[in-house]
């Protein structure tokens, strides 16, 4: 990731252009993850991704493109995303392989339509929403899409014989205290007991994420425009931890995973140490100014709601095991998985929870659903 650029200081002087790695703000090197397995997995097949338009989506359609699929089937409710990764590929060799696709993974009647015309063989499950403090005030909108609308689409994978569907998760999964968190947790139970169902095809598995450096809507870009405008870096806590994570590296870890992926397995990779958020905010500084940390504040914020000092990778309950693949490691857990006809249960209570616009109660049971699973009875 080149961050070269020049940047104007306070007195109206332009520092001298500076070459930023992002190794010098990961603290560690990046992790190549290539396979000749996901080149010989991924050729000729059709492959669905959703959430397409997306920092993580649109890299991953660029980089599906590179393996020689038969079709990238992008899949966004954001039409100029959309747009602009066509242009992005337009001049790629196989760029008449990626085909666009508006909706909206809670369409039901779209998405049956789309895996009845295109039957995707492969599934990248990206679509969702990941604002934490914003989704604190709209939990009805986080469970309709990152929880239900990633059921449905997994009952669909299963019923037109996806051959493997990837759920990208995140790490705030991990003992859930933010509705976002809670909807990507219920989103992984559901993997989890679907690839239970021996007689279905589907190879459904997840990957989680840290905290990804230089997408839409996270710290370093957010960074970088307060730098740029002179500050000040605003920071939650001088003491808060993150763990990062590069774009390519997602995307390697999403598609090595699917082509690795025993069903039901949740895979994560070694991001080395959580990083301070003060030590990037100052190194940001330091590297964008080319001059003492003194002429841009910080101010610190405060947590916002749902946001907590230190993620975790995983919890309280899960160990993380090897992989044949040295820097990817497996989620193992001890909970029992629930089973299909109690997840759907929980399904149906939940929309049913939607229709009243009870946001507290909403809010309420799907965190009672993964922080006490066996304590929610089902008729």
């Amino acid at each position: 990731m080149d961050f070269s650029r020049s940047f104007p200081h306070k007195d109206g002087r332009n520092s001298d252009k500076i070459n930023v790695d992002v190794t010098d703000l990961l603290n560690r090197d990046v992790v190549p993850l290539q396979s000749a397995t996901s080149h010989a997995f991924l050729h000729r097949q059709i492959i669905l991704v959703t959430g397409a338009a997306g920092s993580i989506g649109s890299e991953l359609c660029r980089q599906l493109l590179e393996y020689e699929p038969a079709l990238v089937i992008a899949l966004d409710t954001n039409e100029t995303g959309l747009f602009d990764l066509a242009e992005s590929v337009r001049s790629h060799p196989r760029s008449h392989h990626l085909q666009l696709q508006i909706g909206d993974i809670t369409d039901a009647f779209r998405m049956e339509s789309l895996f009845a015309r295109k039957r995707p063989c492969i599934i990248f499950h990206a679509a969702a929403y990941k604002h934490v403090p914003l989704l604190e005030m709209y939990p009805d909108q986080a469970i309709r899409t990152n929880a239900l609308g990633t059921y449905h689409l997994c009952r669909l994978a299963q019923k037109y014989e996806v051959e493997r569907f990837v759920f990208i998760s995140t790490d705030k999964a991990a003992n859930p205290i933010s509705i976002m968190g809670a909807t990507k947790k219920f989103g992984e139970m559901v993997i989890q007991s679907l690839a239970r169902q021996e007689y279905h095809e589907t190879c459904f598995c997840a990957v989680r994420f840290g905290n990804v450096i230089g997408s839409r809507g996270s710290v370093v870009p957010i960074f970088k425009q307060q730098i740029e405008n002179g500050g000040p870096v605003t920071v939650t806590d001088p003491q808060a931890t993150r763990y990062f994570m590069t774009i390519p590296e997602a995307c390697d870890l999403t598609i090595l995973s699917a082509a690795l992926a025993e069903a039901g397995k949740i895979y994560l990779l070694d991001m080395g140490k959580p990083v301070r958020i003060i030590d990037l905010a100052r190194k940001m500084i330091h590297l964008y100014s080319a001059e003492t940390e003194r002429l841009i504040d910080i101010v610190y914020t405060g947590l916002r709601p749902g946001e907590r000092l230190h993620e975790t990778l995983t919890a309280t309950h899960e160990q993380l095991k090897p992989t044949s693949q040295g820097k990817i490691f497996c989620v193992t857990c001890s909970d029992v998985v629930p089973d299909s006809r109690t997840i759907a249960q929980w399904v149906k209570r939940l929309d049913s929870y939607l229709l009243t616009e009870d946001n507290e109660k909403l809010r309420q049971h799907v965190f009672d659903i993964v922080l006490q699973p066996d304590l929610i009875t089902v008729p």
